[in-house]
């Protein structure tokens, strides 16, 4: 963390903040309590120079409608323009963008060469934040602070988490998004039409993926119960719903949503009486709109667990997802959700 952050940066009301946030889309989902916590102390705007692709669950109004009175603004900070991060030089756009900028947040593994540059383009009032690096847990069982909180203690008197639950401005899906989410899945080949339970089999790695077996059993378990199971497949699936169905034997017996945009994922997720996931920026998203179960195996749940109302995890022992048996998970979503628990389906 930079030496500005001793204190904390102090918004100001009316503030345009800069946040530099690189990352997949649940490293940005993790980013909207950081996002509520400057919208409640006063910024009007705020740039984040990150992703584009990983903030595509926004909901169009974020930007548009000024939600709770603050804008947000995508741009790429990936892109030749922001080389000044990096030892380089900045382009225009982000010149311009920097120039604009009343205060900064520098969200980064590496954080000093890049908050140096910010505050060499003028930027005074600017910190930065070093960001855990995902992979194993550590070896010495040390509890750290979870990435949420972690961007959070960089403000003057940091909010605590458990009262940054307001996301809803940022994402929730319109009627119309709803509507569609709705005749989609009754398009669906095999949707029975009940309570819906969505499973999604892949993340960002396939070290962090539960085997097919323990999703097949959940499903098989869920369609007993009287539920309708629907798999999630996103584009960096296809490995994980070939496991699925090499497993059941050659064919999924449930269907598979395939093909949704961040949006129509979320609304899909609205429709959802629960969700079942590993450690993925679906899970993350999915657990700020439905009761969500989250497999967590070589990854630190203290650092990455999903942040939502009704968020239940189950930990691999050991991290080994290999060793993890369908029961807690289908224990958890007893729990969480009211799916039958009893009689275990093959």
């Amino acid at each position: 963390m930079g030496a500005a952050a001793a204190t904390g940066l102090r918004v100001r009301q009316g503030d345009h903040v800069l946040v530099v946030r690189p990352g997949a889309l649940g490293d940005a989902v993790l980013t909207l309590p950081l996002l509520q916590a400057l919208r409640d102390r006063g910024a009007s705007r705020v740039t984040i120079a990150g992703t584009p692709a990983s903030w595509r669950f926004l909901a169009p109004s974020a930007a548009s409608a000024r939600p709770g009175g603050c804008a947000l603004d995508i741009v790429d900070g990936g892109s030749s323009d922001w080389l000044g991060l990096f030892g380089g030089r900045f382009g225009d756009r982000a010149r311009a963008a920097l120039a604009a900028a009343d205060a900064a947040i520098v969200c980064l593994r590496r954080a000093v060469g890049a908050l140096d540059a910010v505050r060499a383009a003028g930027i005074d009032r600017a910190i930065g934040i070093a960001v855990p690096e995902g992979g194993p847990r550590r070896a010495d069982g040390a509890a750290p602070d979870h990435v949420a909180a972690t961007l959070l203690a960089g403000l003057a008197d940091p909010p605590g988490l458990a009262g940054l639950t307001d996301w809803l401005a940022w994402l929730a899906p319109s009627a119309d998004e709803k509507a569609r989410a709705l005749a989609r899945l009754r398009a669906l080949p095999g949707h029975s039409g009940g309570r819906l339970v969505l499973l999604h089999p892949g993340s960002g790695g396939p070290w962090k993926n539960w085997p097919a077996d323990g999703l097949l059993a959940v499903a098989a378990q869920a369609r007993a119960g009287g539920w309708s199971p629907v798999f999630l497949q996103g584009p960096a699936d296809e490995a994980a719903i070939r496991s699925l169905r090499t497993g059941a034997g050659g064919e999924l017996p449930w269907p598979v949503l395939a093909d949704l945009d961040l949006r129509a994922a979320a609304a899909v997720m609205a429709q959802a009486a629960a969700f079942v996931g590993n450690d993925s920026g679906a899970t993350q998203l999915a657990a700020r709109l439905c009761p969500t179960v989250a497999l967590f195996g070589p990854t630190d749940p203290r650092l990455w667990r999903p942040l939502g109302p009704a968020v239940r995890v189950v930990a691999a022992p050991e991290g080994d997802l290999a060793r993890l048996g369908p029961e807690p998970a289908i224990d958890a979503l007893a729990q969480l959700a009211g799916v039958p628990a009893g009689a275990r389906s093959p």
